[in-house]
């Protein structure tokens, strides 16, 4: 019998919240519309090298479908999934009842947001105009693209260390 060593490729490190929160060291980042995780490593730390970084540290799996798609890319999500723009626009896809209206920021206080449950189209129509809401199929997909958008990028003082640590996971 003879044995190959083989990489295991279903091994994936997953930074736990206790590193997370020991990683101080971190700025939010908006993903700029077409960019790629390699194209934001090299902006922030000058190399490709610390894409997976990015991608490990915000808990991304898949970069096709967890990465943020530019608005070109997004626009022909929406034709193939719903047909036209047009038509995903003008289609509900939520109604929505409304708890709580959202509560504007002021001098003293931090804005609250709207608390709303979906409910079926007989349950809104029987709302009043203040108490309901609807969302199309094309706003709901591009809230859930822009919410990828939103990153945690690793100082580049620290990257390296970080790198290094990472890899050590990956030998053992």
């Amino acid at each position: 019998n003879t044995y190959q060593k083989v990489t295991n490729i279903m091994k994936r490190p997953k930074f736990k919240a206790q590193v997370i929160d020991a990683i101080t060291d971190y700025y939010p980042y908006r993903v700029k519309d077409g960019y790629r995780p390699d194209m934001v490593s090299n902006e922030i730390y000058g190399t490709v090298g610390y894409a997976y970084l990015i991608l490990l540290f915000n808990d991304i799996y898949d970069p096709v479908f967890d990465w943020p798609m530019g608005l070109k890319q997004f626009d022909n999500y929406i034709v193939s999934k719903y047909g036209s723009i047009d038509s995903a626009i003008s289609t509900v896809k939520y109604y929505y009842q409304i708890i709580r209206p959202e509560v504007a920021k002021t001098g003293t206080s931090e804005r609250i947001p709207v608390v709303k449950y979906i409910v079926d189209q007989t349950a809104y129509n029987a709302l009043g105009d203040d108490d309901r809401t609807t969302i199309s199929e094309y706003d709901w997909e591009f809230e859930l693209n822009d919410e990828k958008t939103d990153l945690k990028i690793i100082n580049a003082s620290i990257i390296q260390d970080v790198d290094y640590e990472v890899k050590r996971m990956f030998a053992v």
